[in-house]
């Protein structure tokens, strides 16, 4: 993919040097390992904080899939796949929350921003995810949904893998197809190393 240049797509350069000046010396920053900057599908700069070896070096990204996921949603409300974030999950998953009405009215909104109120804990192999695993997991998606609720939706910010992993299985179904196989097509210039599908 050929590097293109700020100026040619319309961006500031001040403003962009301004960006890498405050990644180089925020020391909140640290475990930053690299910055893109991508603008109408080009790549415009890059810098490897940490070493050259991060341009070939493949790193697990762990929580970054939830930030694609979130992305992968917003295409999907521009695709009208999904029609509106403010939308209740009941909307795409009508089997699935049979047993389950008390989450029937939470928000894609509420979803992407991990406010949802479903109580799932990721922390240690007393996590939901690990337990998920064990359980049944064949059928992510009934366990997510089998938690209680634990704070009324969009009130509490509570980071967890349930809701991203439950907008996943809501953009595969809608889609027809797993989340990594439409984000081939609705992110193409991306080159993903791992499997973002849940």
């Amino acid at each position: 993919m050929i590097l293109s240049n700020p100026t040619d797509e319309n961006i500031d350069s001040d403003a962009l040097d301004a960006i890498y000046d405050d990644v180089y010396t925020d020391d909140n920053l640290w475990s930053l390992r690299s910055l893109l900057i991508f603008r109408n599908g080009k790549p415009v700069s890059e810098a490897y904080l940490k070493s050259d070896q991060d341009i070939t070096t493949k790193h697990l990204i762990w929580s970054c899939t939830k930030q694609v996921v979130g992305i992968l949603s917003g295409i999907a409300v521009e695709n009208g796949i999904i029609n509106d974030i403010d939308d209740p999950i009941s909307d795409y998953f009508d089997d699935e929350l049979n047993n389950h009405e008390d989450k029937s009215d939470i928000t894609i909104k509420s979803m992407i921003t991990m406010q949802s109120g479903i109580d799932y804990n990721n922390d240690g192999e007393d996590g939901e995810t690990d337990k998920m695993l064990r359980q049944i997991p064949d059928n992510s998606v009934e366990f997510i949904l089998n938690r209680p609720i634990n704070a009324t939706q969009g009130t509490e910010f509570h980071y967890n893998d349930g809701n991203p992993h439950l907008m996943s299985a809501l953009i595969q179904k809608m889609t027809g197809k797993p989340t990594d196989e439409w984000a081939d097509e609705a992110l193409p210039i991306i080159d993903r190393t791992i499997d973002a599908s849940f």
